[in-house]
């Protein structure tokens, strides 16, 4: 018999004595399953005695009950053939204690029924239990439904924990990581591509993403989602900051509600900032009556560009960022105040043109876009760019501001326009 522990006490003086009802119904419980030696009536001593763990293999499910256990506290199972039941039966008295390892080398996973509680497919994990005398109190070191620990490479801790992939870590209850390579920690939180890391209670990551924060979740490729409730959702996408949306390609949403509204290659940057344009970037100034930017006044500034080219001399729309049918559009009671750049370079390195553009365009409460006033002053040119022509007006039909461009005959040509907008929307 191995001793695992001795014990001084003087039970006949017990009111001269730091021993307290709690320490010696202790004892009775060790007494229970650890075959304690020696007399409990005026003791100065008292030895606790061990048997050494038993190894049970399970060819078919079994009910262990108190008896069974032979004064044992730890068993180390394993199962054969398929996954198998233990179940912990009857006959355990308030203060019993026991520890269920299951063996990492089991050919099968090992389910256990202790109390109320199921835990299933378990390997290389261990379960403890703790009878109070109506109810078993269960805890787990390396997990509970833990199907990780069945190789090296994986790592998890916590309850009903599913860590598939290889190389993979998972902290938490309900926590999922089936993704190779991916990395999860929080209440129900998952991570289901390769790469993918989340962290936070009800965090997704979902294929070479990232989710840090409660709620936050992050689903297209290459995305990054920081914050509680933060979304990025399309390839490229990157939020920061609680309830943040990145919902485009590349698109990146900075700030607390900051959304990038469905356009791609937008950078939306301040708190309750709203995009409007397709690859600008918007700086949130504040709004005039409301913390929302997406139908309240606001005022914002922003920076587009516009790219294109001409073979000839035909009048030409470019596009905001050179994608056909994205334009600078404005909003209902708006007004934008535009001051920038245009420069032209011709294919063959021959020509060059420069113009500096400052101006104000406007839209009232219904469908009626004005230009206001523009000057487009060609400034420098060498070669035959003093011949190009720059054109910006106000499209009505589309509610947008226009760039137009008109090249010369027989050349090639490409554009490039930048503009920095204030951006004033009333009520």
């Amino acid at each position: 018999m191995f001793k695992l522990k001795t014990l001084v006490l003087d039970i006949a003086n017990f009111a001269n004595n730091l021993v307290t009802l709690a320490k010696i119904q202790q004892i009775g419980a060790y007494k229970t399953l650890a075959n304690i030696t020696g007399s409990t009536a005026n003791i100065s001593e008292v030895n606790i005695g061990y048997t050494p763990n038993g190894a049970v293999t399970l060819s078919g499910d079994v009910t262990y009950a108190k008896s069974d256990f032979a004064g044992r506290t730890h068993l180390l199972l394993s199962a054969t053939g398929s996954t198998r039941t233990f179940t912990v039966g009857t006959g355990f008295t308030a203060g019993d204690l026991i520890c269920l390892l299951i063996d990492q080398n089991s050919a099968q996973n090992v389910s256990v029924t202790i109390g109320t509680r199921s835990i299933t497919n378990n390997r290389g994990n261990i379960i403890n239990g703790l009878y109070d005398g109506t109810n078993w109190h269960v805890w787990s070191g390396g997990g509970v439904f833990n199907t990780s620990s069945s190789t090296f490479t994986k790592t998890s801790f916590g309850g009903s924990i599913n860590a598939g992939g290889s190389n993979t870590t998972a902290f938490g209850n309900n926590v999922n990581a089936s993704g190779n390579d991916s990395s999860v920690f929080g209440f129900s939180a998952s991570g289901t591509g390769l790469n993918a890391s989340s962290y936070g209670r009800s965090s997704s990551a979902i294929g070479d993403s990232s989710a840090f924060g409660a709620y936050s979740s992050a689903s297209g490729d290459n995305s990054s989602a920081f914050g509680i409730s933060s979304t990025a959702s399309a390839t490229g996408a990157n939020s920061f900051g609680s309830n943040a949306v990145a919902n485009a390609i590349s698109s990146l949403s900075l700030g607390r509600r900051a959304n990038a509204n469905s356009f791609a290659w937008h950078s939306a940057i301040g708190n309750f900032v709203y995009a409007r344009r397709y690859g600008s970037t918007r700086l949130h100034l504040g709004t005039t009556t409301s913390s929302s930017d997406a139908t309240n006044p606001s005022l914002n500034k922003e920076w587009c560009a516009w790219r294109g080219t001409t073979a000839n001399n035909t009048i030409t729309e470019i596009f905001l960022r050179g994608v056909s049918s994205n334009r600078c559009v404005l909003q209902a009671k708006n007004v934008l105040s535009f001051k920038g750049q245009c420069v032209a370079f011709r294919d063959n390195y021959t020509g060059s043109a420069r113009w500096s553009i400052e101006g104000l365009i406007k839209r009232n409460n219904g469908n009626n876009t004005t230009l206001v006033g523009v000057t487009a002053t060609l400034t420098h040119s060498d070669g035959t760019g003093d011949t190009l022509v720059l054109t910006i007006t106000a499209d009505d039909t589309n509610e947008a501001l226009k760039v137009e461009v008109t090249g010369n005959a027989s050349e090639t040509w490409t554009w490039g326009v930048e503009l920095e907008l204030l951006d004033l929307r009333i009520a």
